[in-house]
């Protein structure tokens, strides 16, 4: 049994209009202390007057049901008491006319000896401050299914503790409104005072509840029920799921054993007497009694074993995570791959751990094993990436397709206009596509030498975009039509546009002399497959990318060697390629649109870095913005947000 000691931690500014009540009750009697102790914290928008007896409700289920019976396996009666709490709040929430779901956040937690078992109702939160990880532990137990506005908690779950734990009930989700590293090193420390206040985005109430190791005599300090002072809370509606409380197997075995005790009470005097039928019935449900507990018995071994193992697993993957950081200096695939392995194991351990507290110590480890990870790889997270422009203030209709540069400068380009971009400057200017053209602008591609913009429509067309005019450019050759394309580029060095043509597998050139082009010349000497090809960049050599990943390079009509290295989850589904224009060190960037990610790869295909923009889901292309200092990677949204970041 731990030593429990309580402390309080406010997040953001404090509002007058909510109430928070944060109370423990810890019962005077020995016995009942063993058994259980609660602590609980509730906020209650709108109909504070309330507050009091949803605080009489709570303590009222603990005295009349929780401690009913000290034999019982705590867990049992603790869902008796949820289940009495939710009876009575039901009663009260149709007096008022009032929804719990929208009006109610509460988190409770009851520890009895070395266990924890908690609940929560509304959009509170429980976590586990365990070492150096911080995890919702009832994260699932109010599903947001079946909506029932009367009902207050759902689930119930149960773990063990250990010593130098801390539980810290919460108002709100942390995950949501405050930089949980932070509060995690703020929990860690020894220097937490009462009431103290860390800013946040909103408001959220915390009680932590300290487990330490009780001095011999010693045992937590018994405490009345306390209210805290009103607080801010800024409500947002959730809705609230539907699940029985459910027993579990441990409260199954208590039962049993306590059966079995009373059959097999050596206190007894032992009479014979006739041996009748309900004897023989008797002895016959004794036997079913042994063999369930038997059987319940090697289960709790069983258990108990896979417990251990799932901790001493746990424990060596903390220990290669610290081996890792020292081999990442002059090995990174030796760290990588013992990161990777314990990640596997810890991920197949997952499903066995039934207790709540070990379920979460092993989604911290993974949490702390994929952040080693992406720091060995040089992932780079664009939590909060900078707008360099805004291109749908620029128009309501915008319908973005790409950006190109010229030269020092940037341009946009949706259907039917060209925006150019002076970067880090606000400066913008607009150029609309002359009205009489008949289709959108699909494709673009600069012809740098001539400093102009090929512009490729739909029905393919070509229009050329040079000093603030548009011109129809009539196709080369008898027919007069120019080739499909998925994708144009251009080669820097030469007046030479490039057509990828998938459908029929091939890449056309198109020459520049003067004002005029050449004849298309079909480039795929080679004959390799082209039928999946998305996009292709050229620096000297021709990479083409296809929508499986993949990445072909030729060089002068010949395929060369290429295979990405190194890069630990695949590219799925990219759609362009980008080249910078050095042939022999330089870097191949690939937008990968599902996985909201631009991708950096040597000229050879050896994975260097990667971009991850959270919360972007409709990338769209990319570009290179040369600097003195560091480049600068400009990223396009289908919703005409261009962001920039700069390079690594």
């Amino acid at each position: 049994m731990f030593a429990l000691k309580q402390t309080s931690l406010l997040l953001g500014k404090r509002d007058p209009h909510h109430v928070i009540v944060s109370g423990s009750y810890i019962p005077t009697d020995p016995e009942e202390a063993k058994y259980g102790s609660v602590f609980f914290v509730f906020t209650l928008k709108d109909v504070r007057e309330l507050a009091s007896e949803i605080k009489s409700i709570i303590l009222e289920g603990f005295r009349q049901h929780f401690y009913q019976d000290l034999e019982r396996n705590p867990e049992q009666s603790f869902e008796e008491t949820l289940q009495a709490i939710n009876d009575n709040g039901s009663k009260l929430a149709d007096a008022e006319g009032i929804d719990w779901s929208e009006s109610l956040n509460v988190a409770m937690v009851v520890f009895s000896g070395n266990d924890l078992h908690l609940s929560v109702g509304g959009q509170s939160s429980i976590y586990l401050l365990r070492g150096k990880h911080l995890t919702n532990i009832s994260e699932g137990l109010n599903p947001e299914s079946d909506h029932q506005a009367q009902k207050i908690f759902f689930s119930l779950a149960s773990g063990n503790l250990l010593a130098s734990d801390k539980i810290v009930l919460s108002t709100e989700n942390l995950g949501e409104i405050v930089d949980l590293n932070a509060l995690k090193a703020k929990l860690g420390s020894d220097h937490i005072t009462e009431g103290e206040s860390i800013p946040a985005l909103s408001h959220a109430t915390l009680a932590i509840v300290s487990c330490q190791i009780a001095t011999s005599g010693g045992r937590a300090k018994t405490a009345d029920i306390t209210e805290s002072k009103t607080e801010k809370y800024i409500p947002t509606k959730m809705s609230v799921g539907k699940s029985k409380l459910a027993n579990t197997w441990d409260i199954l075995k208590g039962n049993v054993q306590k059966n079995i005790e009373r059959i097999f009470d050596r206190n007894r005097p032992f009479v014979r007497k006739p041996f009748t039928l309900s004897k023989l019935l008797m002895f016959a449900g004794i036997g079913l009694i042994v063999v369930v507990g038997i059987y319940m018995l090697i289960s709790y071994q069983r258990d108990s074993g896979n417990r251990q193992n799932i901790e001493t697993l746990v424990a060596q993957a903390s220990r290669d995570r610290e081996d890792a950081k020292t081999r990442a200096i002059y090995d990174k695939e030796s760290a990588k791959n013992l990161l990777l392995a314990d990640q596997k194991k810890l991920s197949d351990a997952l499903p066995g751990a039934k207790d709540v507290v070990l379920v979460a110590q092993i989604n911290g480890e993974l949490v702390e094993i994929r952040t080693l990870l992406e720091t060995i790889d040089n992932v780079f997270r664009i939590e909060d990436p900078k707008v360099a422009f805004d291109l749908s203030k620029e128009r309501s209709n915008f319908d973005g397709k790409g950006m190109l540069r010229v030269g020092n400068d940037m341009y946009a380009f949706d259907s039917d206009a060209l925006y150019k971009l002076v970067v880090d400057k606000i400066d913008r200017r607009t150029v609309v596509v002359n009205g009489n053209t008949t289709s959108s602008i699909a494709l673009a591609t600069p012809i740098t030498k001539d400093n102009i913009i090929e512009l490729y429509t739909t029905d393919k067309q070509l229009i050329e975009y040079k000093g603030g005019n548009f011109t129809p450019i009539t196709a080369p050759g008898e027919n007069a039509n120019w080739q499909n394309a998925v994708d144009v580029a251009e080669y820097v060095d030469r007046r030479f546009m490039y057509f990828l043509d998938p459908g029929n597998n091939t890449i056309w050139r198109y020459g520049r002399d003067q004002n005029t082009f050449q004849a298309a010349v079909a480039k795929n000497v080679a004959k390799l497959d082209f039928s999946k090809a998305v996009s292709l960049a050229i620096d000297g050599a021709v990479y083409v990318l296809t929508s499986d990943g993949n990445i072909t390079k030729t060089y002068a009509d010949e395929k060369k060697d290429f295979e990405i290295d190194g890069l630990t989850d695949p590219l799925s589904e990219p759609t362009k390629i980008l080249a910078d224009k050095n042939q022999d060190t330089g870097r191949l960037y690939i937008l990968d649109p599902k996985n909201s990610r631009v991708v950096v790869l040597s000229k050879s295909g050896k994975y260097e870095a990667q971009y991850i923009f959270p919360g972007y889901n409709d990338l769209l292309d990319i570009e290179l913005v040369p600097s003195l200092t560091k480049d600068q990677l400009m990223v396009m949204t289908r919703s005409g947000k261009v962001l920039q970041v700069e390079l690594k």
